[in-house]
């Protein structure tokens, strides 16, 4: 017990730093670059510390870097292994599942990103369900479904008044 406790507190450790490095060299050199200089960091968690809970949630952010980087699929993989993890846990479930829709969304898959965000707001806890109808009513209206996306932000400004996304919503449901 005490071995494993020790390995659990080294993983978050690692992917600290890890994240961390990543968000120094983000601000100084970009995302791509940034994502370079962590990825064998990163790529060292996910495979000695894959079984701790540490491991786990690096590779939901270690998913974000790639994503933030523009390897799209990388983060895909990643954010679909971390839902085979995380799939019963509500509150990362759905930050995977937005971020699933985000990397599909940003390789124009938008058939596939509109299944992930609808997944969130089918779902009666999730947290991140005005989020998720912004995101929809950005797609709907890109594969030309204007009904949809129209409705998408009628959803917010009735059922989410509280959300950042309140006077965008409103301005697209009236336009």
């Amino acid at each position: 017990m005490y071995f494993s406790s020790k390995s659990e507190e080294k993983a978050f450790a690692l992917m600290q730093a890890g994240l961390t490095k990543y968000q120094t060299l983000s601000q100084t050199v970009g995302p791509l670059k940034a994502y370079q200089e962590v990825n064998t960091d990163f790529e060292f968690i996910l495979e000695k510390y894959a079984g701790k809970n540490g491991g786990k949630l690096a590779r939901v952010s270690f998913a974000g870097i790639c994503y933030q980087a523009g390897e799209y699929d990388k983060a895909i993989t990643l954010y679909r292994q971390a839902l085979e993890e995380f799939g019963n846990q509500q509150p990362i479930k759905h930050m995977v599942l937005n971020g699933l829709g985000y990397a599909h969304a940003a390789k124009k898959e938008f058939q596939e990103a509109a299944a992930y965000f609808e997944t969130i707001v089918s779902e009666p806890d999730s947290f991140m369900k005005d989020e998720a109808l912004f995101n929809l009513g950005r797609i709907y209206h890109a594969i030309g479904n204007p009904a949809k996306s129209k409705a998408s932000y009628e959803k917010i400004v009735s059922d989410h008044p509280d959300s950042m996304y309140i006077e965008l919503a409103k301005e697209k449901a009236a336009g």
